[in-house]
């Protein structure tokens, strides 16, 4: 008998229905002139009804407990850190250059001469493309991958921190030197497409100095004007032998590295 009035106490109830019941009465007197007495009873019933739905869930008990929290980070915790740091320096470059929330730029970064191969932040940023891609709308590309005709906004060269894990689980710091730099918004050539569509390497040099001395938002323009198709034309000394290239966009160059990495040219 105890253990059921336990469990009752231990349960709120599922329905809950309170009935309220009014019933009102108007008594109205009317003396008339000729002292005609009028007696008038209205009768008004007025009805509340409460309803409280509850569900018959068991009220938790505790008699006391213990969390546990792991503080320690992870390597991947720790790498973001690192990353994240790197693209605060790239928002605050594109600041310090004047630039505007739609201006379109590409980010370079290098490590010092000599270090390429074995610099720990060159290998993190060209593993977390996807994680620099939500912080900055774009990865960012080794100093090997720049395009030779883009034209610089602004270099910075500034040293960040590196974290990493030990043998027994200990944060570690270290530091590299790291140069960034501004690019302004270029075309990225398909260079196996390209060498197949103008062989000769001077003129193949000549044809990306073209492109890149054209205005992006002009160029994207034009291209659009034409179906994507773009016609450099070389001539001699004397304008009289005259030779035509014809260029695709998504083919042969891309305007953005986004565009190009999309169809594997990086």
């Amino acid at each position: 008998m105890e253990e059921a009035i336990e469990s009752e106490k231990d349960h709120i109830p599922l329905l809950t229905l309170t009935l309220t019941l009014t019933l009102t009465l108007f008594l109205t007197l009317t003396l008339t002139p000729t002292l005609f007495l009028t007696l008038t009873l209205t009768p008004t019933l007025t009805l509340t009804l409460s309803l409280t739905l509850t569900l018959p869930l068991p009220l938790p008990r505790c008699e006391g407990g213990l969390v546990v929290l792991c503080t320690r980070p992870d390597e991947a915790m720790l790498a973001e850190a690192t990353t994240r740091a790197v693209c605060a320096q790239v928002q605050k470059m594109r600041k310090d250059a004047g630039l505007q929330k739609q201006d379109t730029v590409e980010v370079c970064y290098a490590a010092p001469e000599g270090q390429e191969g074995s610099s720990q932040l060159c290998a993190l940023l060209a593993s977390s493309g996807e994680y620099v891609t939500g912080r900055i709308g774009r990865a960012m590309l080794p100093a090997a991958r720049r395009p030779p005709g883009a034209v610089t906004l602004l270099e910075e060269e500034k040293e960040h921190k590196i974290m990493s894990l030990g043998p027994d689980g200990e944060v570690r710091h270290t530091t590299e030197r790291l140069t960034l730099s501004l690019l302004r918004g270029c075309a990225f050539f398909h260079e196996a497409m390209l060498a197949k569509r103008v062989p000769d390497a001077t003129r193949r040099a000549a044809v990306q100095s073209y492109v890149h001395s054209k205005d992006l938002a002009a160029l994207r323009k034009e291209l659009t004007a034409s179906g994507g198709a773009l016609v450099v034309t070389f001539g001699d000394v004397r304008g009289e032998a005259r030779e035509e290239v014809k260029l695709q966009l998504g083919e042969h160059f891309f305007l953005s590295s986004v565009e190009a990495a999309q169809a594997g040219a990086l």
